[in-house]
């Protein structure tokens, strides 16, 4: 026998059965006072040490002006980011530290945020800590000195996009020119269609490659097939300056400062 019961503007059909679990499931987690927080990991905002040092989290997908609930479930708005570099600067922060643990995100907002860790006026450095790819890495190495833990994976230099079929089945991933590391993925797409996304990836690739080359001196060539890699790799390919936990890369920064 099927009941079905009204509350609120939802109507529900289900067995008798079926309500009495989802009403015990539900008062189970009342009594056990689950939250969001026993499921995410919420980014947490920016913070200044008693010595001066302001530290920004760059986490999860990064996006450009999400609802209110991505940041409470670990993602990153680039308008947090930019907002909390000037939120430091008002504050007297003596410079900025970026913890990076991110795989990417979408191009809107990624200059300007980038553009903004540049011009902070300050001495800024990032750390990687677990994955800084992408657009993360974009953002990581738009800062002074760049640094990750031993198993970080950092790189990923390249743009992405990816059409899908009518019928579903059927996925093509394009990619800026050269990096054919960065998918694996294949499908299927017009000539005109292709065209049309293989010159908008290259365009946003080449932005990305040409940002690196400025702020990396010693960038290696091989970084850009896309690639991702860590710890001494990663050094020796130039993507990172060297190779240091949170708290060694902070003890740095702070004698940087000279704090």
């Amino acid at each position: 026998m099927k009941t079905q019961i009204f509350n609120g503007s939802r109507i529900w059909c289900a067995t008798s059965e079926a309500l009495q679990e989802m009403a015990h499931n539900h008062d189970m987690a009342i009594n056990a006072n689950i939250t969001m927080a026993d499921f995410f990991t919420a980014r947490e905002p920016m913070a200044i040490s008693e010595d001066g040092i302001a530290q920004i989290n760059i986490s999860g997908g990064l996006l450009d002006s999400p609802p209110a609930i991505h940041e409470k479930t670990g993602g990153t708005a680039y308008k947090t980011v930019i907002a909390e570099i000037d939120e430091a600067k008002l504050a007297g922060a003596k410079g900025i530290f970026f913890n990076v643990s991110s795989g990417g995100g979408s191009v809107t907002g990624l200059k300007e945020t980038s553009n903004a860790i540049m011009a902070a006026g300050l001495p800024t450095m990032a750390h990687c800590d677990g994955v800084a790819c992408s657009a993360a890495y974009y953002l990581a190495s738009s800062a002074d000195d760049l640094a990750s833990s031993p198993s970080a994976l950092v790189g990923n230099i390249g743009t992405i996009m990816s059409w899908q079929s009518n019928s579903g089945l059927a996925t093509e991933v394009i990619t800026n020119d050269g990096a054919d590391l960065k998918s694996t993925f294949k499908g299927e797409l017009s000539d005109t269609q292709r065209e049309f996304l293989q010159n908008q990836a290259n365009a946003i690739g080449e932005d990305f490659k040409d940002h690196v080359l400025n702020t990396r001196d010693a960038i290696d060539s091989e970084v850009f097939r896309a690639g991702w890699y860590s710890g001494e790799q990663a050094v020796e390919l130039g993507l990172v300056d060297g190779i240091a936990t949170k708290r060694e890369a902070m003890a740095i920064f702070r004698g940087e400062l000279n704090l």
